[in-house]
């Protein structure tokens, strides 16, 4: 049997720790992981077996890439950290405020962020399906 290929979207990465991205992973137990890639934004290194082909462009780096930076890092099976040493502490979230969802959402929305380096990734896999969380 023929697996397609599927593109996850979502903003926690697979993982066993945390609560969406151990959800999101239950989903893909047995599925072969080389069918199986994966774009989200939260600051944090995956740490599940189901996939090993990521991608990830934070908040921070989606506001630098409104100044010219290139943004995006390409996450490996190799560069993936264990529970003990996922990232998220090194992280500090922005008080949630009405003004800075606005903000995120004009970062966002001015797609900046958007490189060849993704759509490089993007058509290395040829996905063939979508799933946006």
């Amino acid at each position: 049997m023929k697996y397609p290929k599927i593109l996850v979207i979502s903003h926690n990465c697979f993982s066993q720790s945390g609560s969406n991205g151990r959800t999101l992973a239950n989903f893909f137990i047995g599925y072969p992981e080389e069918q199986l890639a994966q774009f989200y934004i939260y600051n944090e290194m995956p740490d599940s077996s189901v996939c090993r082909n990521y991608y990830r462009v934070t908040d921070k780096e989606a506001v630098k890439s409104i100044v010219g930076e290139n943004v995006g890092t390409v996450i490996k099976n190799e560069t993936q950290k264990s529970t003990n040493e996922i990232c998220i502490s090194e992280y500090r979230k922005p008080k949630k405020t009405p003004l800075i969802y606005l903000l995120r959402e004009c970062v966002w929305s001015a797609g900046r962020w958007k490189n060849k380096k993704l759509k490089d990734w993007i058509d290395s896999i040829a996905p063939d399906l979508i799933l946006f969380q």
